[in-house]
């Protein structure tokens, strides 16, 4: 496996937060990760959206410390998402009302097309309705 991977939110949750119900599934999926070259792209909406649940499971000294290990660019490039960017994910916000997606999402959705990116490290099932691979596959506890 090689390739470039979009990291979501619940990914990096559940790598960095031991209490959180993916922990495991994440922990063993990042470390293929990394055995296996995979190129890590997040983004500065997912970095806030991870720190804020990270918090809130975890607290606040493992929150910041996640915040700086993302800022670091060490484990995954981050993408700043420009004006553009928000404005397609605002229309696709509007357009699949339907299917209930969150403002992270969408935007996480813009820049995968726009990268070229097919697959996400996630345990989001949104990603799959959006015609995303998963990473891990789906199995035991993907959320819908």
């Amino acid at each position: 496996m090689s390739g470039t991977l979009f990291v979501d939110t619940g990914a990096w949750v559940g790598l960095f937060a031991e209490r959180d119900q993916y922990h495991d599934r994440a922990v063993a999926a990042y470390d293929e990760c990394v055995r296996t070259g995979r190129d890590l792209i997040t983004t500065d909406y997912v970095l806030s959206e991870t720190v804020v649940r990270v918090r809130q499971i975890a607290g606040l000294k493992v929150a910041a410390a996640v915040w700086d290990f993302l800022e670091s660019q060490e484990v995954a490039r981050m993408i700043e998402v420009a004006p553009p960017v928000r404005q397609e994910a605002r229309s696709l916000f509007d357009k699949c009302a339907k299917l209930d997606l969150s403002l992270v999402d969408c935007v996480s959705f813009v820049v995968m097309s726009r990268v070229g990116i097919q697959e996400a490290f996630t345990f989001d099932a949104d990603f799959k309705k959006a015609g995303f691979l998963m990473f891990p596959r789906p199995g035991n506890g993907g959320r819908s």
